[in-house]
């Protein structure tokens, strides 16, 4: 069984740029293309989970082609299929927490996808979030949470 990797590093060939899993398994590697003012940020989600680990074969992911190599797959982000898993889901607490990673999962994709006003939009509702005691019990607190919006 191949082992979940959420270590990325990003490359770029022929002004393209690619994220990569590391360490690299010679039968399973893969490139992801994505914007070159999101790599940083998406290797940021993988590490610290808040995305699964390509390795699953997420939804979120869509095959281009395979490389000139012949083995080595290429795929897309289809940010539309994104959903960040940003807070403790205790059974408890599922639906809320579900509820509230949706709100701010469409609320990141919308600052990746480039919407006018996203940006602000984003750090209203984190902010907002930030202040109810409910996500507070979920670890809407946790500082790299807050980092995300150095991103944008």
């Amino acid at each position: 069984m191949t082992p979940q990797r959420n270590v990325y590093k990003h490359t770029k060939v022929d002004g393209v740029t690619y994220l990569y899993p590391v360490p690299v398994i010679k039968e399973n590697k893969y490139l992801v293309e994505v914007r070159a003012e999101h790599a940083d940020f998406f290797i940021f989600v993988f590490k610290l989970k808040f995305l699964k680990s390509l390795d699953q074969s997420p939804d979120f992911i869509y095959k281009l082609r395979v490389h000139s190599d012949g083995n080595t797959e290429i795929f897309k982000i289809d940010y539309d299929g994104l959903h960040f898993n940003l807070l403790e889901n205790s059974s408890e607490d599922s639906q809320k927490a579900l509820i509230i990673e949706k709100l701010l999962s469409s609320k990141i994709i919308s600052c990746l996808k480039g919407e006018e006003g996203a940006v602000q939009n984003f750090i209203k509702s984190l902010k907002k979030q930030m202040n109810c005691k409910t996500c507070q019990r979920l670890g809407i607190l946790k500082p790299e949470l807050k980092k995300i919006v150095d991103f944008f």
